[in-house]
């Protein structure tokens, strides 16, 4: 009988993994599919609880910018991610795996409020819990989310997946969640071995003193999940790098900024936001975590896709290079 390495992880997946070849929305059969293959996964004996982005329904910056309330737009981006939640738990639920939703905001009619100690015994009981509605609060990431709630219940892993951006952008302004190293295309994955969290004031904008006013700070990911990932990637035959990815606390736009950032970090493969948020959170409490990221652009910034397009190609195969990685792991 195989033994799991891990007897508690979270799973971390992007809205846009729900939404199948719709690009938007939810895709119930896409949804069912993946409730299948956790349930493999959960039949092996191993604690799963999972946290869903909203980004297939709502995201609250782009929202924001358009002239709407930014603490508003990101609480209906919170209820996105309740209704992904539901939807997931009932697909679990019709292949047989026992699940809960619980919810950082109140609403008890569809959910159970968050609450520590009840989730610590619906995984002892071997239910899957799915945590939505974020932390609760604007401003903060279903990312940071899954580092929190990993934390909480003292999961053994992270495994993150998702699309590598964090708004919803045209073809031109995608380059600052994209690629750096030449030769990435839309959709290849970028598994990170290393983190470096920046202040991007400095390393970007050129500014003496950021808002940080320190050092970059770099972190390891497992040795072991990249290994893994690599035979994973190698399996399936995609177009991959293994490297350094940069991360810092806003976005970074147009190709001087971009160029700037690669003189601080001449071996970066692409840069991104909230990546640093899952490092500084599992390395606090030594957890390993590897962040996987699928290319929203390319260095050159030349290829011309919508957003629906790339939530087709990049979103789907992150979500399907995790869903196999843990099928492997265990």
């Amino acid at each position: 009988m195989v033994v799991p390495k891990y007897k508690r992880i979270l799973i971390k997946l992007s809205g846009e993994a729900l939404a199948g070849e719709k690009g938007i929305g939810i895709n119930i059969s896409t949804v069912q599919k993946m409730a299948e293959e956790i349930k493999e996964v959960h039949d092996l004996g191993i604690e799963i609880a999972l946290v869903i982005g909203g980004g297939n329904l709502w995201r609250g910056e782009p929202a924001a910018e358009a002239g709407m309330d930014r603490v508003q737009a990101d609480y209906t981006g919170m209820l996105g991610t309740v209704m992904n939640a539901l939807v997931m738990a009932d697909s679990l639920q019709q292949v047989g795996v026992d699940t809960r939703v619980q919810t950082a905001i109140a609403m008890q009619q569809v959910a159970e409020p968050y609450i520590r100690g009840r989730a610590l015994r619906h995984l002892e009981k071997g239910r899957i819990v799915i945590f939505g509605a974020g932390v609760g609060s604007p401003y903060f990431s279903t990312d940071t989310t899954a580092a929190l709630r990993a934390a909480e219940i003292e999961a053994d892993a992270i495994l993150m997946a998702k699309n590598g951006v964090d708004g919803v952008y045209n073809a031109i302004n995608t380059g600052s969640a994209g690629a750096v190293a030449e030769g990435l295309e839309i959709g290849d994955i970028v598994v990170a071995d290393r983190l470096v969290y920046h202040d991007v004031d400095v390393t970007a904008f050129g500014y003496e003193y950021g808002q940080m006013a320190r050092q970059p700070l770099y972190f390891e990911s497992s040795r072991y999940l990249v290994s893994e990932m690599k035979k994973i990637l190698e399996k399936t035959h995609q177009t991959s790098r293994v490297g350094l990815i940069a991360t810092g606390d806003s976005f970074v736009a147009g190709q001087d900024k971009i160029n700037r950032i690669k003189q601080h970090f001449p071996d970066v493969l692409a840069v991104e936001m909230e990546g640093a948020a899952i490092a500084q959170a599992t390395h606090s409490i030594g957890l390993p975590f590897m962040v996987l990221r699928a290319m929203s652009d390319t260095a050159s910034h030349d290829a011309n896709v919508t957003f629906d397009e790339f939530i087709l190609e990049a979103g789907k195969r992150s979500a399907e290079t995790l869903i196999q990685f843990l099928k492997e792991l265990v």
